[in-house]
């Protein structure tokens, strides 16, 4: 029921997002925007098939356009990966980017380690490594607020 109208609304959410192939219940860790645009995510304990097939766990979704957009990973999304969404404003036309940090001290307890950061381009569907070494401690926590 939307509030202010009073009437009957039905989920912007598209039943790919909602119904998942293995009719189990999904929880979204990530749902980030950029202009419009949704990176949504669902937790990794659901992306295995019984067979033991990958079912992507990452999408692109425009809520406008009612637009939806599996982006497929080799190695697979997990809980311990950090996204974010945007874009080069200089050159825009080259589309919409997703910046991934991967934290292998939490599966591996190597925490030493540096995550691995990848980015993956819209426009060619493709992911690729970036050679970068953090010059920083940088501890991500799963934690947004607000001050105030």
């Amino acid at each position: 029921m939307d509030p202010v109208t009073r009437t009957s609304s039905v989920s912007p959410i598209p039943n790919e997002l909602r119904q998942h192939p293995y009719e189990i219940t999904l929880v979204f860790p990530l749902m980030v925007h950029c202009e419009g645009l949704m990176l949504v995510a669902y937790d990794d304990d659901c992306s295995c098939g019984s067979d033991g097939s990958r079912i992507p766990n990452l999408a692109l979704w425009n809520p406008v356009l009612k637009n939806l957009r599996w982006v497929e990973h080799a190695k697979g999304i997990t809980r311990y990966d950090l996204h974010g969404i945007g874009y080069d404003k200089k050159n825009r036309s080259d589309g919409y980017k997703i910046l991934r940090f991967t934290r292998p001290w939490e599966i591996h307890e190597h925490y030493g380690d540096q995550p691995e950061v990848e980015i993956y381009e819209c426009k060619t569907s493709s992911w690729r490594t970036l050679d970068v070494e953090l010059d920083m401690d940088v501890h991500i926590m799963h934690l947004c607020g607000c001050d105030g």
